[in-house]
């Protein structure tokens, strides 16, 4: 649970994210999409857990702006949490990022060399 970096995020975002990490931790099985996940698995899932994944799980929530303040658009969010976190630590802290931010051939994609020409 030490690499489990929360550090970074504040306030009531900081205090959802500690709870979830730390419910999935300590129950006895958690549910996730109706299927009941023993304390071991979840446990083992945790080992590799990472800044990445957290922000990958906080990026991903939905939020809108209400009376100019952005605020996050999910009614119990640490179950939310625990459900976003449990999938996303399926994938490693190297894939979170590729998916967030696409991997070198993908950006290569999108990136365009300074030319001349123009394209119609």
């Amino acid at each position: 649970m030490d690499q489990a970096e929360t550090y970074e995020l504040n306030g009531l975002t900081k205090k959802n994210y500690e709870s979830a990490i730390e419910i999935m931790f300590n129950s006895e099985s958690i549910s996730i999409g109706g299927e009941i996940i023993p304390r071991e698995i979840v446990r083992k899932r945790l080992e590799n857990i990472s800044y990445e994944h957290i922000v990958y799980v906080d990026n991903n929530m939905p939020r809108k702006i209400v009376n100019g303040k952005v605020e996050i658009q999910v009614r119990h969010p640490v179950p939310y949490i625990i459900n976003a976190l449990y999938n996303a630590l399926r994938y490693t802290a190297d894939e979170i990022v590729k998916m967030e931010y696409g991997d070198d051939e993908t950006a290569d994609i999108f990136r365009k060399e300074d030319t001349d020409e123009l394209f119609i």
